[in-house]
């Protein structure tokens, strides 16, 4: 219960109007409820009546996603390549069942334990049988980028290479299951590996499996996520052409921002220049949009993610994001990957900044996850119209 003239942050509020942190937030960053009020220090505030304002429009959503959502039917996921759940976490957002995982770090498969009990995890692809997997209604995972990331040392392996040719694992488990839909991701420069022969592959492969495929390059920045990172998905369908393209495109572009974008108006701004804080007080300065977070230590690598950093103008000091700063740039829920144990000891933090960095953003997901819900509830409804429909005819000839 809020009462009057009370304040609270945005956990505290989501919790109020029985959303999570991460889509309200969403809602915020996207326009689609008005933004509220910060405290000195730039953090959000919400009143009685910001709750309230919020609640009523949760409440009539009457979008497709939230149609979807809120469907008495439940789907079930299998996970793949888990990390730390992002997937997982953007797909239940929608009401999606997680009744299997396969992640094989250690650090990983703790947080993956501290979030979903009692859910079957396998440790190693490669030893995974089918008779391990339960009968699933879609196949999920972020199969491994190393060896086809433009960030990587040295000469790309590609599918060659022992980690990202895992997906072959993925695909012998596949041929067999052959589940309504699968959702794969990874690094833009999957595209290009060994000119593009490697993404053929992919595509070529999964073709042969019975899937229609279809592919997207997304940009969490433009999920309400506070950073600059592309991935591809790649959707396929079991034996339905039109279905990859229902869950990845939408059928009519939004109207943008001409005001700012056109050639009489002002002068763009990339996101990564845009500031927040007060730049004249005490407070930190950090980044509107951070760049891309990759998989690395908590040191300094050069790399690009290492461009974000957390300013003090005033003391003329910068320092390197903490893994809980990490956590919010990935729009993780508070202190996610905070393992409920110390058995990690000193390696905690460059562990947590590592599975991050891999981890696949939640709001992506969760926008993957409705889309695809929203087919599955629609081919569920046709086929049960066809089956009521043929049952009808049988009478009626009898």
């Amino acid at each position: 219960m809020v009462t009057l003239n009370s304040t609270l942050n945005t956990q505290q509020a989501a919790a109020a109007i029985g959303v999570s942190a991460i889509t309200l937030k969403r809602w915020l960053l996207n326009g689609k409820v008005a933004d509220v009020s910060r405290d000195r220090n730039g953090w959000r505030v919400f009143n009685n009546q910001d709750v309230e304002r919020i609640r009523t429009y949760a409440e009539g959503d009457a979008t497709p996603s939230a149609r979807a959502s809120k469907s008495n039917k439940k789907f079930t996921v299998a996970s793949f390549f888990s990390g730390i759940g992002g997937f997982d976490l953007g797909f239940e957002e929608h009401g999606f069942q997680i009744h299997y995982q396969c992640e094989i770090n250690k650090f990983c498969q703790h947080i993956l334990k501290k979030h979903w009990k009692g859910i079957t995890l396998d440790t190693n692809i490669t030893e995974v049988t089918n008779d391990r997997i339960p009968n699933s209604d879609v196949w999920i995972g972020g199969f491994p980028c190393q060896d086809v990331s433009l960030a990587s040392m040295g000469t790309r392996k590609g599918l060659k290479g022992a980690r990202t040719g895992l997906f072959y694992e993925f695909t012998r488990l596949l041929g067999e299951a052959r589940p309504g839909v699968i959702v794969l991701e990874n690094v833009p420069g999957l595209l290009s590996s060994h000119q593009g022969k490697d993404f053929e592959i992919v595509i070529k492969t999964l073709a042969e499996l019975g899937y229609s495929v279809g592919w997207r390059t997304l940009n969490s920045q433009y999920f309400g996520v506070p950073q600059s990172r592309q991935r591809v998905y790649i959707v396929g369908c079991y034996r339905d052409r039109e279905g990859p393209a229902r869950i990845l495109f939408e059928p009519e572009r939004s109207e943008g921002h001409i005001k700012k974008n056109g050639p009489n108006g002002e002068k763009p701004v990339s996101p990564l220049k845009r500031v927040l804080r007060n730049l004249g007080g005490e407070s930190p300065v950090v980044q509107s949009i951070a760049y891309c977070l990759y998989a690395c230590s908590a040191r300094h690598t050069g790399t690009d993610w290492s461009r974000t950093y957390v300013s003090y103008p005033s003391k003329g000091a910068v320092r390197r994001l903490t893994a809980k700063e990490c956590e919010g740039i990935m729009a993780f829920p508070k202190d996610w990957t905070v393992p409920t144990s110390n058995e990690f000891g000193a390696d905690v933090e460059s562990l947590r900044y590592h599975a991050l960095g891999n981890a696949v953003t939640p709001p992506v997901a969760a926008w993957i996850g409705a889309r695809v819900r929203a087919y599955l509830a629609d081919k569920s409804a046709r086929a049960s119209v066809t089956s009521n429909t043929e049952s009808l005819s049988l009478a009626a000839g009898g």
